[in-house]
């Protein structure tokens, strides 16, 4: 499901030299919410809404009136003071839950983490241990809620484990840091052959489309062509719904399959 609106702008000139603002009121009317079912891109003048994940019929439609997953934002209640808005998504009512020990201890054991992957030799025992510690201070399972905090510790670890040619690790990284997200994925451990599907998605970032590409890239390594297919169809789509478009998907990915093909060669 998508909506194109369309504002006036001034000329072309001007827009190449001059900061540039718009008004979308139909845009405007959606609520924030942490876990947005929908997106929002721009191409040119025109504002693209679209679906990012299946929205049963009568559903309210969110949006994003500020980003959850900025630094200074991740594991904080989203509060917009300009806006006088105070969030309960879900998300937002998981961290009202936590206490204050748990908020304390999970954001001691988050900047351990960052310090430990920015080493020039990361310890990726110690990582992964301390990744376990900071599982624990979440209220709800994973499934049931999302967690910001993490993803981009997994997709860190995950770069390591790249670096040192350790695909599985890598790839179960991948899967954690897409996890924390929201997504829920059934078959994408292999040697299972039965299809990869996504049951249910998650918020999907630009970053989530490099994840993919890498999960496809692995599958292709081990020879399992259909979830190789899957997960590269998995990438253009989350590529559609952060940009609007999926036409120029290849324009800007293929040099990570011509990459994994050279390699090969």
């Amino acid at each position: 499901m998508s909506q194109s609106v369309r504002s006036g702008t001034s000329s072309e000139t001007t827009a190449k030299n001059y900061p540039s603002c718009g008004l979308w009121p139909w845009a405007a009317q959606m609520k924030h919410s942490c876990d947005s079912n929908v997106r929002y891109s721009f191409i040119n003048d025109m504002m693209i809404v679209r679906a990012a994940r299946n929205i049963p019929r009568d559903t309210e439609l969110t949006i994003w009136h500020q980003s959850p997953l900025i630094t200074e934002q991740i594991d904080k209640r989203m509060v917009i003071p300009r806006l006088n808005f105070e969030c309960n998504c879900p998300v937002c009512t998981d961290i009202l839950n936590t206490s204050k020990k748990g908020s304390r201890k999970r954001a001691r054991l988050r900047l351990e983490i960052l310090s430990t992957l920015n080493c020039v030799k990361p310890d990726t025992e110690k990582v992964e241990d301390l990744l376990a510690e900071i599982e624990k201070t979440f209220v709800k399972p994973v499934h049931e809620s999302r967690r910001f905090a993490l993803w981009e510790l997994y997709h860190k670890l995950a770069e390591v484990y790249l670096s040192r040619a350790r695909r599985p690790k890598m790839v179960e990284c991948l899967l954690k840091s897409l996890e924390a997200l929201g997504f829920i994925i059934e078959n994408a451990i292999i040697p299972n052959t039965r299809r990869l599907e996504v049951k249910k998605w998650g918020i999907a970032i630009p970053n989530t489309v490099l994840t993919w590409i890498l999960i496809s890239l692995y599958y292709k390594y081990e020879g399992y062509k259909d979830k190789e297919k899957q997960a590269a169809e998995y990438a253009r789509i989350t590529y559609r719904i952060c940009i609007g478009e999926d036409d120029t998907f290849d324009q800007y990915h293929s040099a990570y399959f011509m990459f994994s093909q050279s390699t090969e060669t």
